[in-house]
């Protein structure tokens, strides 16, 4: 009787862990299924291409998941023969899982950057007035002069009111032309300030394209963050993966243990003699 109770709670200990098991090896091959499902339609154009996609990873991820938990109790050939299936099996789903979350990465990237986009859209940019370029105004200016120049080099004999009045329209000509350089300058400052902008807003597109995870991650470790987005892909998928072989190993190795003990028990119980019952015996009749 002392054995017997304490081996109920050993068998109910078993019997939660591979229940535990149970779940964490569904939820996980669950997820890899849908994970796999998405990643397969996202690669086929048509429909067939998408199905063939799907059904193909189907078939890995479920071999990369139960193979180990198959090859429970079979011989040292199984397994060397089941080894390299396995492991080209976890790298295919591995490249399924990546594929899966790099695209769903880049989608929500690319929410938060038209995000970005609408509000600098609702920002005002600087008005950039539409002039001559400098080098054209400074032509003009230096033209202007030279004529100034050839006025202030003759000498007035005959028609002095002509020359005054030419000169001085070459002087209003040379201020007009200051004036102009001057909203040519304005102009300048307002496209570079307008170039300013639209580069500050196209950076905060690409920052937000970034997981911020991601970015602060790259920036710390000192790489580039496709590279640690590819990483991280990578690591999750086989992360899922990895909880999805151990507890479907774990469930084999239970359900091998508790048919190795009820093999044992049995063979226990026929190895007890069985003690003839006696009966007591009938009094004669006389």
């Amino acid at each position: 009787m002392a054995q017997l109770d304490l081996k109920l709670p050993t068998d109910r200990r078993a019997s939660s862990s591979r229940l535990i098991s149970i779940c964490l090896g569904v939820a996980a091959t669950v997820t890899s299924l849908f994970i796999t499902a998405i990643a397969g339609a996202e690669r086929g154009s048509t429909t067939a291409e998408k199905g063939v996609w799907v059904a193909t990873g189907v078939v890995i991820l479920l071999a990369a998941h139960l193979l180990p938990a198959l090859s429970k109790g079979a011989g040292v050939a199984v397994k060397c023969a089941v080894l390299p299936i396995w492991l080209g099996a976890l790298l295919a789903t591995g490249y399924t899982h990546a594929t899966f979350f790099l695209n769903a990465q880049g989608r929500v990237g690319e929410q938060r950057a038209f995000a970005v986009a609408q509000t600098s859209a609702g920002a005002s940019l600087p008005n950039v007035p539409v002039t001559r370029s400098r080098t054209q105004i400074a032509t003009d200016v230096a033209a202007t002069r030279r004529w100034l120049a050839l006025l202030d080099a003759r000498r007035c004999t005959t028609d002095c009111g002509a020359a005054s009045a030419r000169r001085t329209a070459l002087a209003a000509r040379l201020e007009a032309l200051k004036i102009e350089d001057g909203e040519a300058i304005r102009a300048e400052r307002a496209l570079d300030a307008r170039a300013a902008a639209v580069d500050r807003h196209q950076r905060a597109q690409d920052e937000a394209r970034q997981d911020p995870f991601v970015a602060k991650l790259a920036s710390a470790v000192r790489l580039g963050a496709d590279q640690v987005s590819l990483v991280v892909a990578i690591l999750l998928g086989w992360l899922v993966d990895a909880v999805a072989v151990i507890s479907w190993a774990s469930v084999a190795r239970s359900q091998r243990h508790g048919d190795a003990r009820q093999y044992s028990q049995g063979r226990t119980l026929d190895a007890v003699p069985r003690r003839a019952v006696e009966l007591p015996s009938r009094p004669e009749v006389i």
